[in-house]
């Protein structure tokens, strides 16, 4: 949802992670418990042919309103703005995310503004 290259790389770790990883200066780290890890994953094949295992849109955009504060504002309202227009998204799916991750209150809130 950007176009942007991003100079640091975002991976969501379980709680409690304590991995290599922490040491890594070109990567942000976000945590979750361990019942969400899996919520929206999905695999997704490079143009080289390898495959990423990475979080849907939907999840990604729920990821996205959850940690705004973090986001840089141009980015988050980029991504909010282009998930609405998008034929890619799925509501359901994406308020079925919010309501486990109980941020359902702040997705409602971040979409008001475009119905």
């Amino acid at each position: 949802m950007s176009n942007r290259i991003p100079i640091k790389y975002d991976i969501t770790v379980k709680s409690g992670y304590k991995g290599s990883l922490q040491k890594e200066d070109n990567v942000n780290l976000f945590y979750t418990k361990r019942e969400l890890l899996e919520l929206g994953v999905i695999d997704y094949k490079l143009d080289s042919g390898n495959i990423i295992r990475v979080y849907d849109l939907d999840k990604t955009i729920c990821d996205i309103i959850k940690n705004k504060k973090k986001i840089d504002a141009e980015i988050f309202n980029k991504a909010i703005r282009e998930y609405f227009y998008s034929k890619k998204k799925n509501s359901l799916k994406l308020y079925e995310y919010a309501k486990k991750m109980k941020i359902y209150n702040k997705v409602r809130d971040t979409f008001e503004v475009f119905g």
